[in-house]
């Protein structure tokens, strides 16, 4: 990865000036000052498709999961997204993780395609699942 030869500082600080320049949003959720859940939405700077987001990145602590804290961060999200005037927004998720799969369905994402065989992990292969949702 092109972030681990530069240091976590250097990411650090793009992750930053994306999030100045309003390309993305950073959600983290904490319990008593500790980061337990992370969200990342980035927004389209292609000038044919400024309307769409994409959250690329929803993990929740292990010990934390199944409280709603992935629920209320999409919620969020979204309506972060609509204040931007974002009509779509998008996820993608490995078929096999269905209570990801479970999670994005119940905030109200529908599947629009699916790439077979996109993963391979322990010899075997897993589709992904492209999800969007219309704000």
């Amino acid at each position: 990865m092109g972030w681990l030869k530069a240091g976590p500082k250097n990411f650090l600080e793009k992750d930053v000036e994306e999030m100045k320049k309003g390309n993305k949003v950073r959600l983290v959720a904490d319990v008593n000052g500790e980061a337990i859940g992370n969200l990342e939405m980035f927004f389209s700077q292609h000038p044919l498709a400024l309307h769409i987001a994409e959250i690329s990145t929803v993990v929740i602590n292990t010990k934390y999961r199944r409280r709603g804290i992935a629920t209320k961060m999409i919620e969020v999200a979204l309506e972060i997204a609509k204040e931007k005037n974002i009509k779509i927004v998008k996820i993608e998720v490995e078929a096999k993780n269905a209570p990801a799969v479970k999670l994005y369905t119940k905030a109200g994402f529908k599947e629009y395609g699916r790439l077979g065989r996109e993963f391979m992990r322990n010899s075997e292969y897993d589709d992904q699942i492209l999800l969007k949702k219309d704000l």
